[in-house]
């Protein structure tokens, strides 16, 4: 009579254990489930703000290109202005070159032992011919302005070629002449220039009474 009411009593509490085992498991994979939604989400959270950080990146690089090309484009602004320049001034050359080369080939061949008054006084005589006859040329002649290349005329005055139009347009002279040039110097500025410039060339000097050497040279 004793242990029939216990065991009724077990009964019924294992009943209960069993269903509160059974809510409890429920509960632990609503739970579990539960964890995985958050873990997915927070790992999209991450993957989202690893986005975000990689957009902000290329954003801030963007933005840096843009400024650069703004700046660059402001540049070529510029320089188109001073190509278009340049073409103009090169077209103008040539629609002269006819004129401007028979003035300059009468310089090299007539006027190098001349003084540089005289020069002027011809080469204006030239240009008028010219002008008289139709032929194109420069409204102002210059035989370096026509022959000289810049950079070359750089190196000559590096040389001691002195810094005055008569002087650069003797070297132009002696740099566009057929034959070798008989040079007229008595302050001996063409002979310092000369040896100066050709110096890495190794330039042989001679004299005419040195006889057999200058025959051999």
């Amino acid at each position: 009579k004793v242990v029939a009411p216990k065991k009724a009593m077990l009964a019924e509490a294992e009943g209960e254990y069993e269903d509160v085992m059974k809510s409890l498991r429920g509960k632990q994979a609503e739970l579990k489930e539960l964890m995985d939604k958050l873990a997915a989400m927070e790992a999209e959270l991450a993957a989202n703000t690893d986005k975000k950080n990689k957009l902000q990146e290329e954003v801030e690089l963007c933005g840096l290109k843009l400024e650069r090309a703004e700046k660059l484009i402001g540049g070529l602004g510029g320089e188109k202005t001073r190509w278009t320049e340049t073409a103009d001034t090169l077209r103008a050359a040539y629609a002269n070159l006819t004129g401007d080369m028979l003035v300059s080939a009468g310089m090299i061949a007539y006027l190098g032992a001349f003084t540089a008054d005289f020069r002027d006084r011809i080469t204006e005589s030239f240009v008028a011919v010219c002008r008289n006859t139709g032929v194109a040329h420069s409204a102002k002649f210059s035989l370096n302005g026509v022959l000289g290349e810049p950079v070359k005329v750089r190196e000559w005055l590096i040389a001691g070629l002195p810094n005055d139009t008569f002087s650069i347009d003797n070297g132009v002279m002696v740099a566009n002449a057929r034959r070798w040039p008989l040079m007229i110097d008595p302050q001996n500025q063409a002979n310092k220039w000369i040896k100066n410039f050709e110096r890495s060339a190794n330039l042989q000097v001679i004299k005419l009474s040195e006889g057999g050497e200058y025959l051999r040279v």
